[in-house]
């Protein structure tokens, strides 16, 4: 079957004015419509991809208490509690019910968008949330800009109500996941590799004790280390654990110059990374999830553009997929 992408416009995010009228503009360092930028990147490639294109529904409540505590998700209801999550204390100053709109509404249907991207891989063996991937969420607390954490509640839904015995999260965002190595660390059945700058935010050591494979590297780190790393552990953990799925987050912010990221990983390493992950997992016949995560540069978009439309072109090339 053909791959899905799965995007909705509300992904695009900005923060309103304050009641001075004064523009905060930008969410954090973070380029607000850059899954509608990769999209319209992919569509300008090849107008037929659209087709391919699923809207996802906003996660529900009652779905988010799999993995958050119904305190967290209650303190949630105040603008100093969402601007203490999205890292801008001048958010504080802003009406409550705008402020959810532009941070949370987007995050509830990105959420939703990973969800509904699992139930398409598993049925046609892959599926790009063009959003997604908030791994700093824990189940009581929010941070670096991370509300709700779909990839831990994407694992918990496929084990438990799709019956999967056996999950992988294959986090290749240059922060830690602290929060889905935390959730996820008593998990049955699921397990995590981590490639990550260990001199950047997060430092959660108590965290990285939910990693099965825990592989950090350090600022400056070069694309053919980096590369290599990912070239050898990558196989000898699908080869060892023998997932049914594989959650990918495939976040940008490994690449040269995004600033808080301090790799040295050129673009074309970060192409290669993709590919190379979706390779290893369609040679293996297995369901994979891809989650944009995070990117702080204008290269963002165009990255996650140029993976959406290789998985696409490929398909193509061959209708198995």
């Amino acid at each position: 079957m053909q791959p899905a992408f799965v995007h909705h416009p509300d992904y695009d995010f900005e923060l309103p004015r304050t009641a001075e009228g004064d523009d905060l503009g930008r969410l954090h360092l973070f380029d607000g419509r850059r899954a509608s930028r990769a999209w319209e990147l992919a569509l300008a490639r090849d107008p037929a991809i659209e087709g391919a294109r699923l809207e996802p529904e906003a996660v529900s409540v009652t779905e988010l208490l799999r993995v958050h505590s119904r305190d967290y998700l209650a303190s949630l209801e105040s603008s100093a509690a969402l601007a203490e999550v999205i890292e801008s204390p001048r958010a504080a100053e802003l009406d409550f019910e705008p402020l959810w709109r532009a941070v949370a509404g987007p995050q509830l249907l990105a959420t939703g968008g990973t969800l509904l991207a699992l139930r398409h891989a598993l049925e046609g063996g892959v599926a790009i949330n063009l959003s997604g991937g908030y791994h700093h969420a824990h189940r009581g607390r929010g941070g670096g800009f991370c509300l709700f954490n779909d990839i831990a509640l994407t694992a918990v839904v496929a084990r438990r109500e799709h019956g999967l015995a056996r999950v992988l999260v294959v986090d290749l965002d240059v922060h830690q996941g602290d929060g889905t190595s935390s959730i996820l660390a008593e998990e049955e059945g699921v397990a995590i590799l981590d490639v990550y700058n260990a001199d950047v935010f997060p430092g959660d050591a108590a965290a990285r004790r939910g990693l099965r494979w825990d592989l950090p590297v350090h600022t400056g780190t070069s694309g053919a280390a980096y590369l290599e790393l990912v070239e050898r552990e990558l196989p000898r953990a699908l080869d060892d654990f023998d997932p049914q799925l594989v959650l990918f987050n495939a976040g940008t912010d490994v690449v040269a110059g995004d600033p808080l990221g301090s790799l040295a990983v050129e673009p074309e390493a970060v192409e290669r990374r993709d590919e190379l992950v979706l390779a290893e997992t369609r040679r293996r016949g297995i369901a994979t999830v891809v989650t944009a995560s995070g990117g702080y540069t204008e290269l963002s978009h165009r990255l996650l553009a140029a993976t959406v439309g290789g998985l696409w072109a490929r398909a193509q090339e061959s209708p198995a997929g």
